[in-house]
């Protein structure tokens, strides 16, 4: 392996790099790993974003098709290796998370709920 080149490399000014680590993992993996560790349970609904209409900038980004964040750019051009796991780091993350009073916090789901109408998909009400 060759030493991190990121400081006084010229190939790496300008360049953008995913630095982040090296399994992948969908994003219902990555919801169901982030709803254990916080103690909830997932509820994943997929939809056809054509059946919503959405405004521009509205929602969550969604993309219609798998897609991957590789590191081997990284890797390879600074010599950079990943050090960290997510499925390891989350239960951290998640109690970072709780701390902070996030996990508490009023979020506006309308955008959510105005999606969920759209498909006809009822949401249990919350106690």
């Amino acid at each position: 392996m060759r030493d991190l080149q990121v400081p006084g490399n010229a190939a790496a000014v300008g360049q953008q790099y995913n630095v982040a680590s090296d399994r992948y993992i969908s994003f219902d993996g990555l919801v169901k790993a982030l709803a254990e560790a916080a103690g909830v349970e997932a509820n994943i609904v997929h939809y056809d974003p054509k059946a919503v209409a959405l405004q521009k900038g509205e929602g969550f980004p969604f993309r219609t098709e798998h897609f991957m964040a590789s590191v081997d750019k990284a890797k390879r051009e600074l010599g950079w290796n990943p050090t960290h796991k997510i499925l390891d780091d989350i239960p951290e993350l998640v109690e970072a998370y709780k701390s902070a009073g996030y996990l508490d916090a009023d979020v506006d789901f309308s955008v959510d709920d105005k999606i969920l109408e759209a498909i006809g998909h009822k949401v249990p009400a919350l106690a």
